[in-house]
């Protein structure tokens, strides 16, 4: 097996365990010429320079499916009442969310999720998928096999930004029962909670309290 060098830009260790039992080596940074540079659950903006420094490629782990690219794609799903959602492996480039795609894997929202639900299903769905992708980094013109096979799955649209995400959170001053539950269902977390903004002044939606299923 041949040993990369990969720079993996990440918070989560247990990707960094994944790759070290592949048999591969992570380097920092500032290693010149790296196999490849790997983000994972990070939201810092790689330079066109750094991504052209790998030899091999640079790839992203999104927590998203294509229609959805940039931030915010489970508030945008959840508030869309979708009945699906997913998780995308990418080639890097910019502007961001727009390199050629080379896996996709697709999940259920069921009626009751949440924000913090449909993340722990995001979150398990994308570390399994980075799991079996990077078993074949090794593996000769495995990216070309690999966008050759989702040549079908194509970006829609313009990354989303934060400040669309913030603007979900807002409640309309003649927002009804139904669009209100959409927006808490969409945006509600305890630390980041729906607002009215009105006359200067911004009113945050309380915490709420969760009832024990019978």
């Amino acid at each position: 097996m041949y040993i990369l060098k990969i720079v993996l830009n990440t918070t989560n260790d247990k990707t960094r365990s994944i790759l070290r039992s592949y048999g591969h080596d992570l380097v920092n940074t500032d290693y010149s010429d790296p196999d490849y540079i790997i983000c994972y659950r990070t939201y810092n903006i790689i330079s066109k320079e750094f991504i052209n420094s790998a030899k091999i490629g640079a790839i992203n782990f999104h927590t998203g499916p294509p229609q959805y690219p940039g931030r915010g794609s489970v508030n945008h799903a959840l508030y869309n009442n979708d009945t699906e959602f997913g998780v995308t492996t990418h080639l890097m480039s910019h502007p961001i969310d727009s390199g050629r795609i080379l896996d996709v894997r697709f999940f259920d929202i069921d009626i009751d999720d949440n924000v913090e639900s449909l993340w722990e299903k995001t979150e398990e769905n994308l570390l399994n998928m980075f799991t079996n992708f990077c078993m074949g980094l090794d593996e000769p013109e495995y990216l070309s096999m690999k966008m050759e096979q989702n040549i079908n799955y194509k970006w829609e649209g313009k990354a989303n930004k934060m400040k669309q995400v913030d603007k979900l959170q807002e409640v309309p001053l003649n927002c009804n029962e139904k669009e209100l539950k959409n927006i808490i269902r969409s945006t509600y977390t305890p630390e980041f909670r729906p607002k009215i903004l009105m006359h200067g002044y911004e009113f945050i939606m309380k915490e709420l309290e969760i009832k024990d299923k019978k």
